[in-house]
């Protein structure tokens, strides 16, 4: 998203730091629980949204890469950053067990 907006702007990995990668997002999250029928209607008219043409030419203009990804690999996603995230606290000494 960045190169298309910032097309001469050397990523970090070009500016020296091999590497490095940070990413972020928005999601929808529901109580532990919810019935995955419900998770499926909510992840089906949340696509439908991404989808319309006026919805994506906003969230870009706005700098957003819509993305309607699965509520499974959201929920992997979410677990993989808090992982990474937790580990990078834990070695700059910022959080501890």
């Amino acid at each position: 998203m960045v190169e298309r907006q910032l097309p001469n702007l050397p990523t970090v990995a070009e500016a020296g730091v091999p590497g490095f990668e940070v990413t972020n997002w928005i999601g929808l999250l529901a109580p532990a629980k919810t019935d995955p029928k419900l998770i499926g209607r909510l992840h089906d008219e949340v696509v439908a949204i991404l989808n319309m043409p006026e919805t994506r030419k906003r969230l870009i203009k706005s700098g957003f890469e819509p993305v309607g990804s699965t509520p499974q690999a959201f929920a992997a996603q979410l677990q993989s950053d808090v992982s990474k995230w937790h580990d990078i606290g834990e070695k700059a000494g910022i959080i501890s067990e």
